[in-house]
């Protein structure tokens, strides 16, 4: 695994209880998976020398987050598996690039520009905010994460730095949320997904520090639609191993309606954002969440789990706290019974899971 952090760390704590050997390359040997790891690589995740040293010693790579160099990926996936791929992780990386994709899928994203390919972003700017209407989210196209890289713009004086700053940048419509939703899904090497009840996050400066699962009040059909569209999207991206789908509840009612091609107005919910790597609003304190939950970000997994749950339960998000004596880890709870995949497929001889954040 690529990086050491918290999700590599709880990572490595699911992935002992089926025999799994994680070796991480960690940016120190302070960093948290590295600190529990017994194996353990001391480099720089931007350095392709460094990559190809901690990959002679792998039979699969995959992340810990998304900020590896996207050609470095597409190098080290010629002599190694790596899930997910470099043409999968791109989406994530560069936010552009990923709401072009949704859009060209026909599902719901909210209006949108990339300003970076405007011979004016200032007055491209101003002329999207006349349109959509004041104010506008900005957003850096790549980088960013846990609310860096947005602001909320009332005009385009607003925005001044950034347009000078020279970072791609992209406007969208600001949308009449009720709630912030997260459908985590999973999927296997052979094309076999597996779903997570949607979940309800609450966030705070941009962090999600709570979550409630079930999202309560959700209706079963549009539960359904959400994990509908977020196993799409992980088929239609390539995605191995885990994909959170991020969406708003609009105040008008249903977050989804319709079908996946829908090409009209759209009123009812949006999908804010894709993430390819285990997800926060999976990596609860409450332990009723499968902790294998982060075991198929080890790929080597192959029929898939599902966590079950009855009642909505509000818990805190798990974080690790490297320098403290507080720390808020999964617990380490046995999971549910399995869903075998079918006996068909070449994926059925070994039991799985999926992983998430």
């Amino acid at each position: 695994m690529v990086g050491a952090g918290q999700l590599a760390r709880m990572t490595h704590q699911a992935a002992i209880s089926l025999g799994l050997s994680l070796h991480v390359l960690a940016d120190s040997a302070d960093d948290s998976a590295a600190q529990v790891a017994g194996a353990v690589a001391v480099g720089d995740y931007r350095s392709l020398d460094d990559l190809r040293a901690f990959a002679a010693d792998c039979d699969v790579i995959t992340l810990d987050h998304e900020h590896v160099p996207n050609e470095h990926l597409e190098v080290l996936g010629k002599d190694v598996a790596v899930h997910p791929s470099a043409d999968a992780v791109r989406y994530a990386q560069d936010k552009a690039l990923m709401r072009a994709r949704l859009g060209e899928l026909g599902l719901p994203v909210p209006e949108w520009i990339d300003l970076t390919g405007s011979r004016d972003p200032a007055d491209a700017l101003a002329a999207f905010g006349a349109a959509v209407g004041w104010p506008v989210i900005l957003k850096t196209i790549t980088g960013g994460y846990d609310g860096k890289g947005v602001r909320l713009i009332e005009s385009p004086e607003a925005a001044t730095d950034l347009l000078a700053s020279g970072a791609r940048l992209l406007a969208e419509a600001r949308v009449p949320i009720a709630r912030e939703l997260a459908a985590v899904v999973a999927r296997s090497p052979y094309g076999q997904g597996g779903t997570w009840p949607v979940v309800e996050t609450v966030q705070q400066n941009g962090i999600c520090v709570e979550v409630i699962a079930p999202a309560p009040g959700l209706a079963d059909p549009v539960a359904d639609d959400a994990q509908r569209i977020a196993l799409r999207i992980a088929s239609e991206l390539g995605v191995t191993g885990v994909l959170a789908v991020e969406l708003f509840e609009t105040e008008t009612g249903a977050l989804i309606v319709g079908a996946f091609d829908h090409a009209g107005p759209i009123d009812r919910g949006v999908v804010r954002g894709v993430v390819v790597k285990p997800h926060r609003t999976t990596s609860r304190t409450d332990g009723q969440v499968h902790r294998a939950d982060f075991v198929h970000r080890s790929v080597v997994v192959r029929a898939l789990n599902r966590a079950r749950r009855r009642r909505p339960r509000r818990t805190p998000s798990a974080r690790w706290f490297p320098h403290s004596s507080v720390r808020s880890r999964p617990s380490p709870s046995d999971c549910p019974e399995s869903r075998r995949a079918s006996a068909a497929s070449p994926a059925a001889a070994a039991p799985a899971s999926p992983a998430g954040r």
